[in-house]
């Protein structure tokens, strides 16, 4: 029973390093989407150059928090309209067309990690 707790642990210790890399290099695939294919017109580039990925707190157990933002004041209204201005999505047309290849990243890397535990 001991050697299948160790087991366990050494799986999940294995789980935990391999996860935050995984899930930042597919929040990097999504903003950089992002940046390349937004349908606004780009008079500042300050939006485009601001769009960046946020890993920001989590753990296996809890689950993880990365974020793909706008990092301007104005990034929601750009991406959801305004009374004023119809919406230019591009986060989420990012997160559609990438969330495939986030999630079989993901999916490598963990499977990288469980076939490594000795």
């Amino acid at each position: 029973m001991a050697e299948w707790i160790d087991a366990v642990d050494a799986m999940r210790a294995a789980l935990s390093r391999a996860l935050p890399p995984a899930l930042t290099a597919g929040a990097k695939i999504v903003a950089a989407y992002a940046k390349a294919n937004h349908p606004y017109t780009n008079r500042t580039f300050r939006l485009q150059t601001h769009t960046e990925w946020q890993f920001t707190d989590g753990s296996l157990q809890s689950g993880y928090v990365i974020q793909v933002h706008g990092g301007m004041p104005y990034g929601s209204f750009v991406e959801e309209g305004t009374s004023r201005n119809r919406p230019y999505p591009y986060l989420r047309p990012a997160w559609n067309a990438m969330g495939q290849t986030m999630a079989e990243i993901v999916a490598a890397s963990m499977a990288g990690a469980v076939q490594n535990v000795q």
